[in-house]
This record gives C-alpha cells, sequence and structure tokens, in this order.
C-alpha cells in the first residue's frame, strides 16, 4: 500500500523529449557565443560588427570586415532551429506538445522549421527585389551583409525568452510579448540601416512610406493579431 501510495504522489511530470531539448538548447548557447565572438573579434583592419555602424562610404573597406561564409550559414541555421523551437513551444495548443514523444516533438519543430524558412524566404526575395530595382550595386553588397548579420543577432536574442520558457514558470503571453518586442526592435534597426545605406531614398518619402506599409507595418499588424489570438487561446 505505501508503494502504491508513493507513485501515485511522485509521478515525473517532464515531457519525454526534454533531455533532447536542454541538450540541444546548450548547444545552441554555444554556437551563439562562438558567432559573437566571430563578429566581435579583429579580422583585418576592421571588425564583422563595425559592419552595422559603418557609413556608405565604408564600402570600399567591406571585404575587411566581412566573416567567412561559415559564419552565414552557420548563423542562418542556428538561427531557424532556435526560432522554430521557439515558435513550437508558444504555440497557441503547446500544451498539448507535452504529451508527444520525442520523435514527435521534433517532428513537430521540423514542420515549423519548414514554414518559418519559407516565410524568410519569401521576405528576402522581397526585400531583394527591392533593393535590386533602386539601389546601386555597391550599395548592396553592404546591405547584404548587415541584414544577414542583423539577422543572425536578432534571432540570438530569442534565446533569452526561449531559457525563460523552459526554466521558469513565466506566462506564454509574457513570452510572446517579450519576442515580438526583440522583433519590433530587429525591424527598427534594419529599416535605419537600409535608409542609412540608401541615402538617395531620404529624397523620395514616398518610396520609404510604402515600403514601410508594406513590409514593416503591415507583417508588424498581422503578427499583433495573431499573437493575440494565442494569448487569447
Amino acid at each position: 500500500m505505501f508503494e502504491t501510495y508513493e507513485e501515485a504522489q511522485y509521478v515525473d511530470s517532464a515531457p519525454a523529449y526534454t533531455d533532447s531539448l536542454i541538450a540541444v538548447v546548450i548547444v545552441l548557447v554555444a554556437v551563439a557565443v562562438l558567432l559573437y565572438h566571430g563578429l566581435i573579434r579583429p579580422r583585418g583592419r576592421g571588425r564583422a560588427l563595425l559592419l552595422l555602424t559603418a557609413p556608405p562610404r565604408a564600402i570600399t573597406r567591406i571585404g575587411e570586415m566581412v566573416p567567412p561564409i561559415g559564419f552565414f550559414v552557420a548563423g542562418l541555421v542556428e538561427s531557424l532551429l532556435l526560432v522554430s523551437l521557439l515558435v513550437t513551444l508558444l504555440l497557441p495548443g503547446s500544451s498539448g506538445i507535452v504529451s508527444l514523444s520525442v520523435v514527435g516533438f521534433w517532428l513537430s519543430v521540423g514542420r515549423v522549421a519548414l514554414w518559418v524558412a519559407l516565410l524568410f524566404a519569401i521576405a528576402t526575395l522581397v526585400q531583394a527585389w527591392m533593393v535590386y530595382t533602386f539601389c546601386h550595386p555597391d550599395q548592396i553588397s553592404i546591405w547584404w551583409v548587415d541584414y544577414q548579420i542583423l539577422l543572425i543577432i536578432a534571432a540570438n536574442t530569442l534565446l533569452l525568452p526561449l531559457l525563460l520558457r523552459l526554466f521558469t514558470p513565466m506566462s506564454a503571453s509574457v513570452l510572446i510579448a517579450l519576442s515580438g518586442g526583440l522583433y519590433v526592435v530587429y525591424r527598427i534597426l534594419l529599416c535605419y540601416r537600409e535608409i542609412r545605406i540608401f541615402s538617395h531614398l531620404r529624397h523620395y518619402p514616398l518610396h520609404i512610406i510604402l515600403y514601410l506599409c508594406a513590409c514593416e507595418i503591415g507583417p508588424l499588424l498581422y503578427l499583433l493579431r495573431v499573437a493575440s489570438h494565442s494569448v487569447n487561446q
């Protein structure tokens, strides 16, 4: 009778995938540290992080500051996995993933990753179409590097809400608001860099207004609607 009572009182409530999830998150944190080290370490006569504050006249020195191709490959793959994990854990029906097996959970993460990759590809194509249509090739080079570096940095800031989700009882609504705030800051920085790099667009305010409505304000309102729906669930 005592053993039956003990078994009823002490049941392991952790999902089956918890160990693998924590192991993957530890790897993501380690990769993030290496990526930031790659951004701030000296390379040539400059640092890669200086690209985010470089004026247009620094375009001729872009080759001295650009990280190797492995940095971008590792950063984009790590960012995709990180965002997919956070979205999976914050989905409206995320309470249901507790009952998933290890394979079931990672299949869910994989499906989310496909959607995130598709949305990223569409957003990048739209941005590239606008840039290649209205801007000079030399400016496009520094924009591509800035775009990817800012994306990797922004994705890695999501480690904070991901860790809070795993190791604290903080509600999903607060974490969604925190993630949304980080996303807004990222888009503001991206807009600032684009206007700074493509300085000639300052003479065409209508283009800037159309860009902000189509690529910034519209998607943000849609995300806010999705987030509010998730919280109400």
